[in-house]
């Protein structure tokens, strides 16, 4: 009897240690994978520099949303495609830099996603170059139809023009940024990209 009991009782403690450890694993997997889950919602995996086309987080900190050319941007608060890229010799602008030898004119729609009207932010849509260094868009005379400056209704589309003095064309990407982040950029955590042909 005894020697039946034993081999019994130590089998139960067995199976309850192991169901006790089936426990405490699913646990673990389960929380596991809802922290995964959070995790790659809210975080972009890291890179050094900007993929093709895709979401990455670089070493600045911020998140990089990159498009291909013809392929429609999207962020919180807005979409933005480009239309076309025209290089120009001459343009009458104010603001022009010294260095100036021809003019990236982008035609753009940009559409506000967000539930108010906003204004397109003069440091709201950047061209960055090949080398990585980014140009200001200048005010244009007698060139209708600039994106800059310009309310956007919520829910509605506007297109238009951005005009960037370059030293050289160069093939590149407008970075863009959110409605919300147009007015403090520096502060921004997630910025768009989109790239144009040259």
């Amino acid at each position: 009897m005894t020697a039946r009991t034993a081999p019994t009782g130590s089998i139960s403690r067995v199976i309850r240690c192991a169901l006790c450890l089936i426990a405490v694993l699913a646990a673990a997997g389960c929380g596991g994978g809802s922290a995964t889950s959070a995790g790659s919602i809210n975080t972009a995996p890291h890179a050094k520099t900007l993929p093709a086309t895709g979401t990455v987080t670089l070493p600045d900190g911020k998140v990089y949303t990159v498009v291909a050319p013809g392929q429609t941007l999207i962020l919180k608060d807005l979409t933005f495609k480009i239309i076309s890229v025209r290089w120009r010799q001459s343009i009458t602008a104010t603001g022009t830099p010294p260095g100036t030898r021809i003019y990236a004119v982008v035609a753009a729609t940009l559409k506000n996603t967000g539930s108010e009207q906003a204004t397109v932010g003069p440091t709201q849509i950047w061209l960055l170059d090949q080398g990585g260094h980014t140009h200001l868009a200048v005010q244009v005379a007698h060139l209708p139809g600039q994106l800059v400056g310009k309310a956007v209704p919520a829910g509605q589309a506007v297109s238009g023009l951005l005009v960037y003095p370059m030293p050289a064309r160069t093939p590149g990407s407008m970075l863009v940024y959110t409605f919300a982040d147009a007015q403090a950029i520096a502060g921004a955590t997630h910025v768009g990209v989109a790239r144009y042909a040259s």
